[in-house]
């Protein structure tokens, strides 16, 4: 667990009296109070269930679930799964995929984890040369991969979401000579100065929240160049760590939002 993290788990029990134990080399937290446990697990809050956490995490899954619903979102298909017998042990099939859909998008794509987080191990890929040697890579690193065309983006939004209320909506901007937005990867945290841009990605992200049927999410949202707003994934995993770093002003605010999450967990 990060040091932000149990800093802010450990006042916030203290404070509401609550019992906190942490676990398996604290991966897990175990929480106790008025004769009910509840468990947290990372980032993961326990305010979610099982399909919410799975649609929330899952890119592919998320896609498919806000396509059919008529959603604005960001593209992925999936390109490599081991877990499915029809695609395991077919890497040359996948390559073959990989390459058409690079063509078909303008030779340039991003090829990631389907289940990755932070920005980690995602490949920016603007040579059909680059392609089999981040597909191996991945392949050491992931059990599931997916491909997306390349969006130019003005801006990267974050929506977070708790409850059906939005507690906190901010902008990243890329970081020098820096092609993704995520805060890990040299993102920086910007405000919105508009409110009209401001009701809209609320307006977006609420809609992809009740889609998924989650209680505590985080939804990241790309304006492209042209001001269309696209969802690009939804967290089920909420992280304001980065964003607290650099913003040290804002950890009374990120705090009660993690604190307004564990009393729900407890209701």
């Amino acid at each position: 667990m990060k040091d932000f993290l149990r800093k802010t788990l450990n006042e916030i029990c203290s404070e509401e009296h609550i019992k906190c134990t942490h676990l398996s080399d604290e991966y897990i937290t175990k929480l106790e109070k008025d004769g009910k446990t509840r468990y947290i697990s990372g980032t993961h809050m326990g305010c979610n269930s099982y399909m919410a956490n799975l649609l929330a995490d899952d890119k592919y899954a998320m896609y498919e679930v806000l396509k059919n619903a008529g959603i604005p979102v960001i593209e992925f298909k999936l390109v490599w799964d081991r877990n499915n017998i029809k695609s395991s042990n077919n890497i040359d099939n996948s390559l073959k995929e990989i390459k058409e859909y690079y063509i078909a998008n303008n030779k340039h794509i991003v090829l990631k984890p389907n289940r990755g987080y932070a920005g980690k191990n995602m490949y920016n890929i603007n040579e059909e040369n680059q392609i089999e040697p981040a597909f191996r890579e991945l392949l050491d690193q992931t059990d599931t991969i997916v491909v997306n065309p390349y969006y130019k983006a003005k801006h990267e939004h974050r929506v977070i979401i708790l409850n059906g209320k939005v507690r906190l909506i901010y902008t990243k901007t890329l970081g020098r000579d820096e092609w993704q937005f995520n805060l890990a990867q040299g993102g920086k945290v910007d405000k919105i100065n508009s409110k009209g841009l401001e009701e809209k990605l609320e307006t977006l992200a609420m809609q992809a929240y009740n889609q998924i049927g989650a209680n505590f999410v985080s939804v990241d949202i790309f304006e492209c160049e042209d001001e269309e707003l696209r969802i690009l994934e939804i967290n089920g995993s909420v992280s304001m760590e980065k964003y607290v770093e650099q913003m040290p002003e804002e950890y009374e605010k990120a705090k009660n939002i993690y604190r307004d999450a564990i009393r729900s967990m407890f209701a």
